[in-house]
């Protein structure tokens, strides 16, 4: 090897010994455990040290009266059966995990605004975006918005891509407001207040990743 090749291997490597909790949880593997639900368990432990402690007490507290279960449930989108996946993934690595954070920067995940540009607002997405679908659901979330899966008349917003269907059809039936991607980001930039950026996520592929993909 050659030392250039040798400096971008050192290098790559450094890059992988400091990541986001987030990013650090949807790399570990745990099933049925992926982006979405990392980021939003990041956002609810903070620190690594936090997490791991909610997995002790989680552990130690009786199924029926688990405060620490009942906690990550109050999140949108996180019910008892996925926090107990959650805790059993966890606790099962324990000790990888223990190694791991000894050897690498696992940097602290700040918590999920409560309210924002779009607090209050109802939102489905229909069609293709520029942006990963995932991203944009976290954008919105982190604006104070809720995402739903589809059209009603209680629908604020309907963020329509290229090619939308039968949920932009419906949509215009019911007059509900209709935002291009590009609308729907403008307003959430148009924030006077400084808020931490939604974390990039990439959309599933079938393929394996390598560990420098995280």
């Amino acid at each position: 090897m050659g030392e250039k090749s040798a400096v971008n291997v050192l290098s790559e490597l450094s890059k992988t010994k400091k990541m986001p909790l987030g990013k650090f949880l949807h790399a570990l593997g745990i099933a049925k455990i992926g982006p979405e639900l990392a980021i939003l368990v990041a956002q609810f432990a903070t620190s690594f040290d936090n997490l791991m402690q909610w997995v002790a007490d989680a552990e130690e507290q009786q199924e029926q009266e688990n405060e620490a279960l009942s906690d990550l449930v109050e999140i949108d989108g996180i019910g008892m059966i996925v926090a107990r996946q959650v805790r059993d993934g966890l606790a099962s690595r324990r000790e990888i995990l223990l190694d791991l954070a000894s050897l690498i920067e696992v940097e602290d995940q700040p918590k999920a605004i409560d309210s924002g540009n779009l607090s209050g607002k109802t939102f489905c997405l229909t069609g293709s975006l520029t942006r990963p679908r995932k991203e944009v659901q976290l954008s919105i979330k982190n604006a104070g918005g809720k995402v739903v899966g589809s059209v009603s008349a209680k629908l604020d917003v309907l963020v329509a891509g290229e090619k939308a269907g039968t949920k932009l059809a419906k949509a215009e039936s019911l007059q509900v407001l209709i935002w291009s991607e590009e609308e729907l980001f403008s307003q959430i930039d148009s924030s006077t207040t400084e808020q931490p950026k939604p974390p990039q996520i990439e959309e599933k592929s079938d393929s394996q990743k390598s560990l420098f993909e995280f």
